[in-house]
């Protein structure tokens, strides 16, 4: 299907596959389709280019990485590609296949960050990556190796007669939240009843999950006249310095380790300066994080 350039007006973050972008992204579905194996293969955003929910979406956090990035693309043939773009009323839709741990991840995220948010900082929401999901389906024996499952699912026939699609499930390289994005157009399209209930269901409570405000912020010690509140802010090790931290400006938030930063007033003068600052590890929690700063919050005051 073809593509139409890019305008000015543009932010990078809705730029293009590069070519090399576009050969990694074919060469990892083996030069076929991904759905339907057929050829040629082209290469396919899951987040669009032009998502009108875009700057939803970097605001809530559900963003990974820069859209022309290979974790946001999928190889398929032009009729799968045109079929899975038909927004509102997409014909082809794939999903992941345990969409239970995605609702269990983001329920105790939510619960983090209230437990930050009681305490006077904001630790925005962090996602499974596709490493998560992965080692999430090697832990239960789905997959031994490789990438986590998606499956797909047809809304609407669009291939020719006597032929029939293999719908068991498959791996995918890509973010699972980018594709879990994608699937909730389809809970628009008046064909979304083909999905069965249970998918349907999942999608949509992790649709109102994903879509509720952040935990209310409390300012602590207000009694005490030491109302200091600050934000966790937790860096990401593993975006692409080149093309995402570059191009985003902002909307990476799903990260792999936590930063403090705290602002107070000197005793004397009254300024306000950093009082804080440090990393933990990758693998640590907001609960881990929140450990920490109340113990160096009690030394600091």
């Amino acid at each position: 299907m073809s593509r139409s350039s890019s305008s000015s007006s543009q932010s990078k973050a809705s730029s293009a596959f590069s070519g090399t972008t576009q050969g990694k992204i074919v060469e990892l579905v083996g030069d076929n389709c991904w759905f339907c194996e057929s050829i040629p293969v082209e290469a396919c955003h899951v987040i669009a280019q032009k998502d009108p929910a875009l700057s939803t979406i970097i605001e809530q956090n559900l963003l990974l990485t820069s859209l022309r990035d290979v974790d946001n693309g999928i190889g398929l043939c032009p009729t799968c590609h045109n079929n899975f773009d038909t927004a509102p009323d997409p014909r082809l839709v794939i999903i992941p296949t345990d969409l239970d741990f995605f609702i269990d991840f983001e329920e105790k995220d939510y619960r983090e960050r209230a437990l930050a948010a009681s305490g006077g900082f904001s630790v925005p929401r962090q996602c499974p990556t596709k490493e998560q999901y992965k080692n999430h389906q090697i832990a239960n024996g789905t997959i031994l190796e490789g990438s986590g499952l998606y499956e797909p699912y047809i809304l609407v026939r669009f291939y020719a007669s006597g032929f029939e699609p293999d719908l068991s499930p498959r791996p995918w390289h890509g973010q699972p939240v980018h594709m879990i994005r994608r699937a909730f157009i389809a809970l628009g399209s008046l064909n979304y009843r083909k999905l069965p209930d249970d998918v349907s269901n999942k999608l949509r409570t992790l649709l109102e999950l994903y879509t509720r405000p952040p935990p209310p912020m409390q300012e602590p010690d207000v009694a005490a006249g030491q109302g200091k509140s600050g934000k966790l802010l937790r860096s990401n090790d593993d975006l692409d310095t080149s093309t995402a931290k570059r191009e985003l400006s902002g909307p990476q938030a799903f990260f792999s380790g936590v930063r403090l930063e705290r602002r107070g007033r000197e005793s004397q003068g009254h300024t306000d300066h950093a009082i804080s600052a440090f990393t933990l590890g990758p693998e640590c929690t907001a609960l881990d994080a929140i450990s920490m700063v109340m113990s160096r919050r009690q030394r600091v005051l």
